[in-house]
């Protein structure tokens, strides 16, 4: 969204993974379809060898139900994966928020029922915000 109607908004989460690039594979192979068999659960965004960006196959409307929803899917993790997971150089939740000049100030909420979640799932917490565009629009 830009122009003079834009406001900051609450865009997505990804995951950003670092480890061995067996590791990654284990844990996308048995993210893929763990919830949802008949579809993907993540979608590849950027994949290097021992790093990779996903976001999850389904969109949600609030960041908590998005930071939920991958954190339900880590949860579903089979044991041995878990470890696998845990073991990773760094697990990176990466929360998008696109700034713009309305409303003055915007508020993206984690309770801290889902932070304790996100402490549970060994997860680190970045924030990227985007500059306000710049296009001035109709």
């Amino acid at each position: 969204m830009t122009g003079k109607n834009a406001v900051t908004t609450f865009l997505n989460v990804d995951l950003d993974i670092r480890g061995e690039a067996s590791d990654i594979d284990e844990i996308l192979l048995a993210m893929d379809g763990i919830l949802r068999p008949a579809e993907s659960a993540v979608i590849v965004l950027h994949r290097m060898e021992q790093f990779t960006t996903v976001e999850l196959g389904e969109s949600f409307t609030s960041l908590e139900e998005t930071v939920m929803g991958w954190v339900d899917l880590i949860d579903s993790l089979p044991p041995p994966i878990r470890n696998i997971w845990n073991a990773l150089e760094f697990r990176k939740f990466n929360i998008g928020i696109q700034a713009e000049c309305e409303p003055r100030y915007a508020e993206f909420a984690l309770p801290a029922k889902t932070v304790a979640s996100l402490a549970a799932a060994n997860l680190e917490i970045v924030f990227t915000v985007y500059a306000p565009s710049t296009d001035a629009g109709p």
